[in-house]
Parts: C-alpha cells; structure tokens; sequence
C-alpha cells in the first residue's frame, strides 16, 4: 500500500490498506491484539493519507481522528498502568516489601517516553486535521 501511494495510485492503496485493517480488526475481535494497538493508529493514519491523495478530504479527516483516538486510549492505558504500579508498589511498602521498586522505574521510563512520542504523534494527526478543516 505504501508503494503504491507512493506512485501516486491512491485506489490501490486505500484497498490494500483496507485489507491490513480488515485483518487488524479481525485479531483486536479475537483479543489478539490490543483495542489501543499502535498498528491500527498507523492504518487509519495512513486510510487518511490516501484518502487525501484520492481527494477526497472529509474521509481523510475521519481516519486522521480515528488515528488520533487510538492512540490517546494507548496515552490513558499507559498512563493507568504506571498510576496501577505505582498504587502496587505503594501498598508493597506499606506492607514492607521495596525489591519491585527499581523494575518498575524502568517500566515507568519506558511507558512515559512511549506517551510523548504518542503525544507529539496526536499533535501531527491534528494539525492535519485542523489544515483540512480550514481549507474546506
């Protein structure tokens, strides 16, 4: 899809592109892969992409946000899972334990530059859309 929106053929881009999140779907409806799952964000970011390059520019904004909302669900659910360690790692040392403690800071780190490079990825999605929307 990518080679073929690349050589300025929209139309097959947008139906192997359809094609990848037929069979995303089909893994994030059988739980196997995640609803927030960073590939389904690039597909509906990349359906946006030729959608443009077909001119079509409302289905572009449409994609673009479905991107944009996938990816601030992955935002929420990591920033849920560093507040649930912390809140485990709390009552660990209430209860006197301290050991999980440095595993943990690096699963912190680790989710927290995820979140800013989802974030500047969400800042992109929407000032393509806030672009479409002007233009319109």
């Amino acid at each position: 899809a990518d080679a073929a929106l690349q050589n300025s053929q929209p139309e097959r881009a947008l139906e192997e592109y359809e094609a990848a999140r037929s069979l995303l779907f089909t893994l994030k409806n059988s739980d196997r892969i995640r609803e927030d799952e960073q590939r389904l964000a690039d597909i509906e970011f990349y359906l946006g992409v030729a959608h443009l390059h077909g001119g079509n520019a409302t289905k572009a904004r449409q994609h673009y946000g479905q991107a944009a909302s996938i990816l601030r669900l992955r935002s929420a659910n990591l920033q849920k899972e560093i507040l649930e360690r912390q809140i485990a790692e709390l009552s660990n040392q209430v209860g006197g334990a301290a050991e999980e403690e440095i595993h943990s800071a690096r699963s912190d780190s680790t989710a927290k530059e995820e979140i800013a490079r989802i974030a500047a990825l969400v800042d992109e999605i929407d000032s393509r859309r806030v672009a479409l929307e002007a233009s319109a």
